[in-house]
C-alpha cells in the first residue's frame, strides 16, 4: 500500500493474483508466496480417517516461501509451539511417518527398484519425503493421508487379507519373502525383521497387525531371537496383569521361527484408524529432551500430556528397567493425536528384555541383570516376568537358566 500509493483492498487484490497465500486470521494476517516443490505443487489437501473408517478433510498444507503453513483447525497439531500454524520443515505429524526401520527399508528397496527413488533413507529431503506421502501415502501409521491421488487410493479399499486359519502356513512366506525382496506395505518404524499383515478373522472381523518374526531357529543367534520375540510376548501379558494398556499379542510357531503377531495400535478393524505418534516425533517438535527417560520427557511438557499419563509411563518404564529392556527409545512410545490436546497413552508395545540380545559380533549374554529394579512395583511385576518365561514351554533351556538367575536375584 506504501509503495504504491493504493488502497488495502487493491493490495490485497494485486496479492491474490499472485497466488500469495493469506496466514492467520484478518486482524493479524500475513502472506507468503507459494514456493512448489518439484512438480508435486504447493497446496494439498490433508485428509484424516476415523475408526469407523471415514475420511474427513482436515484443511490445506501450503508449501511457501515462509515455510509450511497449514490452514486447518486441529489445536494439537500446533500446541504452543507454531500458533501462527507455520512450520519451518514438513510439520512434524507428516514427517513422523515417513517409511522408518527395517518395514520403511524393504519400502524403500521397492520404490527404489520400480521407480528409481533413492534407497539412502537418511538422504530423503522434505520434498522426498512429501512425494512419497502423495504418492504412496494411503497406508501410513496413524490416520493421516496427505493429498487426492493417496485419498483416491485409500477408497479403492483393495487391500489382501489373510485367514486367521492360515497364518502358520503363510507367514513363514512372508518372513521369506520381506528378507530377500522388501514387502511393499505401511512403513511400520523398528529395527526387528518384521512384515505388517491385515487377518481375516474366524468370526468375520479383520485385524491389521505387525509380525515380528526370528530367523530359522537352528543356530543359538535365531534361537535367543525367538526366545525374546516370546519374552516380548509375556511381558505385554503382564503389563496387561497390573492393569496397563498393552498391545494384544499372540506367538505364532511355524517352520522353526517364532512369530510375534500384535494387533496394530493405529488400526480399528479393516479400514478404521487412529491418530497416533511416537514420542520421538512429539519431542522433537515441543519438548528437545533428544532421549532419557519417558516420563522425565514428559514431564518437561505437561500442558502436553495428563499427570496420570505420566505417572502411568513412569511405573512402566521402571518395568522396562526391571527386566532388561535397554531399548526404550522414544520411538518405543506411542500416544494417541486427537483434535485437542493433551496426547493420550497408546497400548505399550516393544517393551522386552533387549539386554539378552544378540551382539553384533555374536555373544550371547547370559548373567543376571546386575541393577536393582528401582521400585518395589517394579520388582514385583520382574519375578513375574520370568516366573512366567520358566513357566513357558516354547522358551529354551538355555533362557531358561537366565530366568532362574534373574530370579534368584530378585528374591
Amino acid at each position: 500500500m506504501r509503495q504504491f500509493g493504493i488502497s488495502k483492498p487493491t493490495a490485497i487484490g494485486l496479492l491474490k493474483e499472485s497466488d500469495a497465500i493469506a496466514i492467520g486470521n484478518s486482524v493479524n494476517r500475513e502472506y507468503a508466496l507459494p514456493q512448489p516443490i518439484g512438480e508435486n505443487g504447493f497446496e494439498w489437501n490433508l485428509y484424516k480417517v476415523d475408526e469407523q473408517a471415514s475420511i474427513a478433510k482436515l484443511g490445506v498444507l501450503y508449501s511457501t516461501n515462509a515455510g509450511f503453513y497449514f490452514d486447518g483447525d486441529y489445536p494439537s497439531f500446533y500446541g504452543g509451539e507454531f500458533k501462527n500454524k507455520l512450520f519451518p520443515t514438513l510439520p512434524w505429524f507428516l514427517y513422523e511417518h515417513r517409511p522408518q526401520g527395517f518395514v520403511g527399508r524393504n519400502i524403500v528397496y521397492n520404490l527404489n527398484k520400480n521407480f528409481g527413488i533413492s534407497k539412502e533413507l537418511n538422504s530423503w529431503s522434505d520434498a522426498d519425503i512429501l512425494g512419497y506421502l502423495l504418492r504412496f501415502g494411503n497406508d501410513l501409521p496413524g490416520s493421516l493421508i496427505l493429498g487426492d491421488f493417496a485419498k483416491d487410493r485409500f477408497l479403492q479399499g483393495k487391500e489382501m487379507d489373510v485367514d486367521e486359519c492360515k497364518r502358520a502356513e503363510m507367514y513363514p512366506e512372508f518372513a521369506k519373502f520381506a528378507i530377500e525382496n522388501g514387502m511393499p506395505h505401511s512403513s511400520a518404524a523398528g529395527e526387528q525383521p518384521k512384515f505388517c499383515a491385515l487377518v481375516h478373522c474366524e468370526n468375520g472381523t479383520y485385524r491389521n497387525v505387525i509380525v515380528k518374526f526370528s530367523g530359522d531357529m537352528n543356530n543359538p543367534i535365531n534361537r535367543r531371537w525367538g526366545d525374546l520375540l516370546i519374552a516380548e510376548h509375556i511381558a505385554l501379558q503382564v503389563l496387561s496383569n497390573y492393569g496397563f494398556v498393552a498391545s494384544e499379542s499372540q506367538i505364532i510357531e511355524s517352520q522353526n521361527r517364532v512369530f510375534l503377531e500384535y494387533n496394530r495400535i493405529d488400526r480399528v478393524g479393516r479400514y478404521g484408524r487412529r491418530g497416533t505418534s511416537s514420542l520421538s516425533g512429539i519431542d522433537a517438535a515441543f519438548i528437545g529432551a533428544g532421549g532419557g527417560s519417558w516420563s522425565n520427557a514428559m514431564g518437561k511438557a505437561k500442558g502436553y500430556f495428563s499427570a496420570k499419563d505420566i505417572d502411568i509411563v513412569e511405573r512402566i518404564y521402571n518395568f522396562g528397567l526391571a527386566i532388561g529392556n535397554t531399548d526404550m527409545h522414544f520411538g518405543n512410545i506411542s500416544f494417541f493425536v486427537k483434535r485437542n490436546l493433551p496426547f493420550e497413552l497408546a497400548p505399550i508395545y516393544d517393551m522386552l528384555p533387549m539386554y539378552y540380545a544378540p551382539k553384533s559380533d555374536g555373544t550371547l549374554q547370559n548373567e543376571a541383570l546386575a541393577s536393582i529394579p528401582p521400585t518395589r512395583e517394579s520388582r514385583t511385576m520382574a519375578k513375574e516376568f520370568w516366573q512366567m518365561a520358566i513357566a513357558n514351554t516354547s522358551i529354551s533351556a538355555s533362557f531358561k537358566l537366565i530366568a532362574q538367575k534373574n530370579i534368584d536375584a530378585l528374591s
